[in-house]
């Protein structure tokens, strides 16, 4: 039986579903989903495929960026037994090694040795590659693509990247790479010729390391790093020489860095290739054509159904408190205003938990020594939180566990779930523009003046935020933006989803929330 048939439809799930099969019958090949946190887009994604399945033998890959909604897709009473999941090598325990993984069990390190136990690695992956709809992540898939065909999964009738906001992002970063050289670049064309000896020195440790019969763990880990390193040279070597421009790089102190401007074309060839069909699910598509050009559709061959949020709007306030400028160039003097923002607004909910986006370490580092320089722990007793990047795991699950108060975060926009009484408000300090430090983002927004690319990524970025803290429809939370600059942003109000525009409401004074 259909699973479309079993399940209780939420609002506008039964019709988004039949929107996008409609489109497909239509001639539409990428089918983009828009709808916000609630919506519930894996059930609606899987009924697609289901009917797509049935009715024209599509088989189907299920991907998505975070590895999370893998382990969500598992755990779910209606999906977990019917869509096989596989995850990489060191999600699985190896039986002949106790302690160690597939990814550096005695089968990956002693070439000699035959295994004769059911692996649960290979077992999971023969699972998948037979079922008709196999989820994987987005890293996952991609490698695949390298694969032996006799390994690899192929191609399939329909794709379906759930979480598909940061793909560019994502591919940017497959695109990219870092090495330590010791050598000056002049431009593109001395970088291809470093890449070619790099490659070909790189391709003769791999063979070395091939042609041992016993590799210790530390020569296991960097056969793993070179054959990943092959990849991206490789890929650099034949993108580039369709198109230098769409290429740039920096020396960063010892480190070259090279990334690709326009990743289009590698998503092209690693992930939109794999599927005859498509459909692309997130809350913050927002705009097809843009979302189109950043990552390889043809504008002409898709269509977007956009949703609007099922959450009340009384549940969900923006308020924007224009209290300081936040850009590179006058934040410096404009810490303070700001930390004192964050303090009031911090005692404003004192017994409710709350979650500071600072965008920066740096501008999390000055709010933080501004709250312990107030008397907001003597007085109220609260626990406050701050991370770095080697603790950040660690202090956002002391955070979830109730054992801090309020957290002051860099990196947690998007992907985490702050249900209820998790956090029941949340400050962004600071609009999240890309940053300029970036040779990419230097090259798009400053050297080709794109403009609309840099508000579209800043209004996704914010409109992500703006989903970590209500979650339900009998959930509330209240968002403060406190950075001036949203201001200039919020001029472009057609360009944001209209759910997040009918929240936003200037304030002049938090008196005015009180």
């Amino acid at each position: 039986m259909m699973l479309a048939n079993e399940i209780s439809w939420r609002p506008k799930q039964k019709e988004a579903v039949l929107a996008a099969i409609k489109f497909f019958k239509k001639g539409y090949k990428n089918v983009l989903i828009d709808a916000p946190v609630g919506f519930g887009k894996t059930i609606v994604n899987y009924c697609i495929a289901e009917y797509m399945w049935k009715k024209y033998k599509a088989n189907v890959f299920y991907t998505t960026p975070q590895v999370s909604l893998l382990d969500q897709i598992e755990r779910d009473p209606l999906l977990g037994n019917r869509i096989a999941v596989i995850k990489g090598r060191d999600n699985y325990p190896c039986v002949v090694d106790s302690g160690k993984t597939a990814a550096n069990g005695r089968c990956v390190y002693d070439r000699k040795f035959k295994c004769n136990e059911v692996c649960p690695y290979k077992r999971a992956k023969e699972i998948a590659k037979r079922h008709w709809i196999a989820a994987m992540s987005f890293a996952y898939l991609i490698y695949d693509r390298f694969l032996p065909e006799e390994h690899s999964f192929g191609n399939r009738g329909l794709i379906i990247v759930d979480e598909a906001d940061d793909l560019e992002g994502w591919a940017e970063e497959f695109g990219s790479f870092r090495f330590k050289v010791d050598q000056e670049f002049r431009d593109i064309d001395d970088v291809v010729v470093w890449a070619k000896a790099v490659l070909k020195n790189v391709v003769k440790k791999i063979r070395l390391l091939e042609s041992y019969d016993v590799l210790m763990n530390s020569e296991v880990k960097e056969l793993d790093r070179l054959r990943k390193y092959e990849i991206k040279l490789r890929m650099f070597l034949d993108k580039v020489e369709e198109d230098r421009r769409n290429w740039v790089f920096e020396k960063k102190g010892d480190y070259l860095i090279v990334k690709p401007v326009n990743v289009g074309k590698i998503l092209e060839d690693l992930i939109w290739s794999r599927g005859m069909y498509r459909i692309a699910s997130s809350g913050t598509i927002i705009d097809k054509v843009m979302f189109c050009r950043t990552t390889g559709l043809r504008v002409k061959d898709t269509v977007m159904i956009s949703v609007k949020s099922i959450f009340p709007v009384e549940n969900r306030p923006v308020y924007y408190w224009p209290v300081a400028k936040m850009t590179k160039d006058v934040r410096e003097r404009n810490y303070d205003v700001i930390a004192d923002a964050v303090v009031r607004i911090v005692e404003h909910h004192v017994g409710e938990r709350g979650i500071c986006h600072a965008h920066s370490y740096e501008i999390a580092r000055k709010i933080s020594e501004r709250i312990l320089y107030s008397n907001i722990l003597r007085d109220y007793g609260l626990r406050i939180g701050i991370h770095d990047s080697s603790n950040r795991k660690e202090v956002f699950e002391e955070f979830l566990d109730g054992k801090i108060d309020f957290l002051i975060s860099v990196g947690f926009n998007r992907g985490i779930d702050l249900k209820y009484d998790l956090a029941r408000y949340q400050i962004i300090v600071k609009v999240p523009f890309p940053d300029t430090s970036d040779v990419r983002v230097r090259e798009l927004w400053v050297n080709r003046k794109a403009w609309n690319w840099a508000r579209y990524q800043a209004i996704k970025n914010l409109v992500q935020a703006y989903g970590r803290v209500v979650r339900a429809e009998d959930d509330w939370g209240i968002t403060y933006i406190l950075d001036i600059s949203f201001g200039h942003l919020f001029r472009y109000k057609k360009q944001f989803p209209s759910w997040f525009v009918e929240a936003v409401k200037e304030i002049k004074d938090l008196e005015e929330v009180m």
